[in-house]
This record gives structure tokens, C-alpha cells and sequence, in this order.
């Protein structure tokens, strides 16, 4: 690989992980993405879980409503790439306990 070809992987990679929802349509495509390796993978959806969980926050606080989240998607791949991820399925419960809260109100 030539030196510019992995400066623009690089910045391709530091893009994703500024917004993920830019670089890529679906959390899946992040699994899949086999030019990142998996801290890179990681770092991109945990960037992404905290965009969602931000856009949701500010939803919850009377502000215009976002697009539909995608934090069990999120929260799928997470676990997908590291099935051992206690921390990413107590996410996903929790959010479901959220949303069960919020239609019963």
C-alpha cells in the first residue's frame, strides 16, 4: 500500500470515528467493514452509541425529536463483535425498559 493510500485510510478511519452515522448507513456495516480492526470497530460504535444516546437526551428534554434511534442496532453489533460485552446487553435492557416507561405514560 502506498504511503498516500494509508494516510487516506487513516483519515477515513479518524472521519468514521468522528461520525459514524456519516460514514456508514447501518452499525452492521461497521462489523463488516473489514479494513478497520477491532479497537477501530469499537471505538466507531461506542462513538456512535453516545451520539444516539445524546440525540435521545435531548428528545427527552423537549427538544425537536431525532430520526429513530438506532442504539439496539448498536448495541447488536457491539455484542456481536464481543459476545462477552455484559456492559453492551445491560445497555440494551435498559433502553428497553426506557421505551417500555416512556408508551406507558
Amino acid at each position: 500500500m502506498t504511503p498516500e493510500a494509508k494516510a487516506a485510510m487513516a483519515h477515513d478511519v479518524e472521519d468514521a470515528i468522528e461520525a459514524p452515522e456519516s460514514s456508514y448507513a447501518h452499525p452492521a456495516d461497521v462489523v463488516r467493514d473489514s479494513a478497520l480492526n477491532l479497537s477501530q470497530k469499537l471505538e466507531i460504535l461506542k462513538r456512535w452509541e453516545q451520539s444516539e444516546i445524546d440525540l435521545q437526551r435531548a428528545s427527552d428534554e423537549g427538544m425537536e425529536g431525532p430520526p429513530p434511534s438506532r442504539l439496539d442496532d448498536i448495541n447488536n453489533a457491539l455484542l456481536e463483535l464481543d459476545p462477552t460485552n455484559d456492559e453492551a446487553s445491560d445497555r440494551g435492557n435498559n433502553l428497553i425498559a426506557k421505551a417500555f416507561i416512556k408508551t406507558k405514560r
